[in-house]
């Protein structure tokens, strides 16, 4: 199986669209997130990865598995 590579969009801010709110009013977020797509979500959280990590990043997120043993009560 082929793994096609995409490019992301440019990372940058629409000015446009903000608007100044209430640190405690997270409820248009909240909806925004809902009706967002799995894709939206996906390319925002690359976004915020490559704007927090630049050119540290990698070229994808690793996948890893960790297993854990739970004690008994």
């Amino acid at each position: 199986m082929a793994v096609e590579k995409r490019e992301l969009p440019e990372i940058g801010l629409d000015k446009t669209k903000l608007a100044v709110v209430s640190i405690n009013d997270e409820t248009d977020s909240i909806d925004y997130w809902r009706k967002a797509s799995t894709k939206e979500r996906l390319q925002h959280a690359e976004r915020l990865r490559r704007i927090a990590y630049g050119t540290r990043a990698k070229h994808r997120l690793q996948r890893f598995i960790e297993v854990v043993k739970l004690e008994q009560s």
